[in-house]
């Protein structure tokens, strides 16, 4: 193979990727406004836990749609499944620009909102485990770590993509404005990321590895059973090792714009600004974690980083709890 990597692939990974994160971006950034259009009903703490619920369907639906597109990958090919996975995310999310609220299609409009979130999450739970595959196995052997961190990077442009935009039409425009329909129009612009991500996926080669075991008459017949039983102790852990990515990185991607507003205090703005500057920080270290797993090992850094959130988090929490308030100390921890 050669040492060169294939920057269409590239590119084709990161935008479909991107733009998964940035609609869960601006689902977790209009957590507010979508609780009061779509569960005007009840209480106002109950309609946001309502709103988180239904963000949280969508994580329900991505375990199955790592094994629907995962298979999808294995018997047909990477490319066709990616190109299915973008459309996937971005029709839904156009979808939720057009849905109407509650006040217009009562009870339906929740229950809509809940299946969009369902097929996103579908589409998700294929798009970034099959982006990092499909990077990964056109790279050569020694760049496959900075070639599979293309999809962790794009992951945070994404974030950082959505935060920017809900902010600046948060700012620009006036609070009614806003709620009554301006929320809508950062949702809508994912159609035409959709579209752009799915040309250039259409138009990119097949997996060197899927030709390969195509060409060998080596394509398992069912994919999804012989990972789990033929591999059941690296499926193990693969679970156990991601379960130190998603913990960390939603704590401060969505949980924290939440926390720091209802528990220290912050104004939406600076919550939302804390959120940008954090994410930027994490885009920063990326590329550099990646060229030392190229170089060092995989398994010395997944462990260093590991063990530096251990011993961390503890210390970070407490200087949140008695931070006061105080802007540039929520910044730093």
């Amino acid at each position: 193979m050669s040492d060169k990597i294939n920057r269409k692939v590239i590119i084709s990974g990161m935008l479909g990727n991107g733009l998964e994160w940035y609609d869960f971006a601006l689902y977790g950034h209009m957590a507010f406004i979508i609780s009061k259009l779509f569960f005007p009903e009840i209480d106002p703490t109950v309609a946001l836990i309502a709103t988180y619920g239904t963000f949280a369907a969508g994580f329900i639906a991505r375990p199955f749609g790592a094994v629907l597109f995962g298979w999808i990958g294995d018997k047909f090919g990477r490319r066709i499944a990616l190109a299915i996975a973008i459309l996937m995310m971005a029709i839904p999310t156009g979808a939720i620009g057009l849905l109407p609220t509650y006040e217009t299609w009562g009870i339906a409009a929740p229950i809509c909102l809940i299946l969009i979130r369902v097929f996103q999450g579908l589409s998700m739970g294929g798009e970034f485990s099959g982006a990092i595959t499909y990077m990964v196995e056109h790279s050569p052997s020694n760049k496959r770590a900075i070639s599979g961190s293309a999809a962790m990077i794009s992951l945070v442009i994404g974030f950082l993509f959505g935060s920017i935009v809900t902010t600046v039409f948060s700012t620009n425009m006036s609070p009614e404005a806003f709620e009554e329909w301006g929320w809508r129009v950062p949702f809508l612009f994912g159609i035409i990321v959709g579209v752009v991500g799915f040309y250039i996926r259409s138009h990119c080669e097949e997996s060197p590895a899927f030709e390969e075991a195509k060409a060998e008459n080596a394509l398992s017949e069912t994919p999804v059973r012989d990972a789990f039983f033929k591999y059941p102790k690296n499926m193990f852990q693969a679970f156990t090792i991601y379960l130190f990515v998603t913990i960390p990185f939603y704590t401060v991607a969505i949980y924290f714009i939440t926390y720091t507003k209802l528990q220290l205090g912050q104004t939406a703005s600076d919550a939302l600004i804390i959120n940008v500057l954090a994410m930027a920080s994490m885009l920063i270290t990326m590329p550099f974690a990646a060229i030392m797993a190229d170089r060092i090992g995989r398994k010395k850094v997944l462990m260093g980083a590991i063990g530096i959130l251990f011993v961390s988090i503890y210390p970070i929490f407490q200087m949140l709890n008695h931070s006061g308030g105080d802007f540039n100390q929520i910044l730093i921890a």
